[in-house]
């Protein structure tokens, strides 16, 4: 809530919200495993999304002065992490830009969030990125049958098939099956 020392009082005591920000940028641009460049963010958070650290302070000369804090802390200590300072009207006009207005829906906002339709949200899975996925499971069912018999004509035994064929196939009935729903939903078939 911008409590924190923006400017030290004696050179000894450090910017306590510089030193936040440090703290922020090593957790994030820091390297957990350096050989598979992942970062300690990356590791706890793998879906990709981007980080940025959202500084909440109650007035607006407050504000002024943690961005310039901020700003600092990116040209002087190269912090990479993304930063803003906000009061608690601005942080919520951001917020909101952010994220699509979620309509009411019978099955709750979450819902209503996940099956809406537009340019503001378009949905993670998809008919086109089912297409790619069941492709992409049955090229590999086939291939591996084929080095399957490959294997089995040189004398081999051939290498057993996944436990997880049978959920994933019955995952991709399923998730067809909701897509065609949805689209005669759309169209008003239902």
């Amino acid at each position: 809530m911008g409590t924190h020392t923006l400017t030290p009082a004696s050179p000894e005591k450090l910017q306590a919200t510089v030193r936040k920000v440090e703290r922020y940028d090593a957790y994030v641009t820091g390297f957990a495993d350096a050989r598979a460049h992942v970062s300690h963010y990356q590791r706890k958070y793998p879906d990709g999304w981007p980080c940025e650290v959202l500084f909440l302070v109650q007035r607006e000369s407050r504000q002024r002065s943690t961005t310039e804090a901020l700003a600092a802390a990116r040209t002087q200590r190269g912090t990479r992490v993304v930063t803003q300072a906000f009061t608690l009207q601005g942080a919520t006009e951001y917020c909101r830009r952010l994220f699509p207005a979620v309509e009411e829906s019978p099955r709750g906002p979450a819902f209503a969030l996940l099956s809406r339709r537009g340019p503001a949200l378009q949905p993670f899975y998809g008919e086109a990125e089912h297409r790619v996925v069941n492709d992409f499971v049955l090229d590999m069912t086939a291939a591996l049958s084929a080095a399957n018999s490959a294997l089995r004509r040189n004398g081999f035994r051939g290498a057993a098939e996944p436990a997880s064929k049978a959920p994933m196939l019955d995952f991709l009935r399923k998730a067809q099956a909701e897509m065609h729903r949805q689209r005669a939903v759309e169209v008003g078939h239902v």
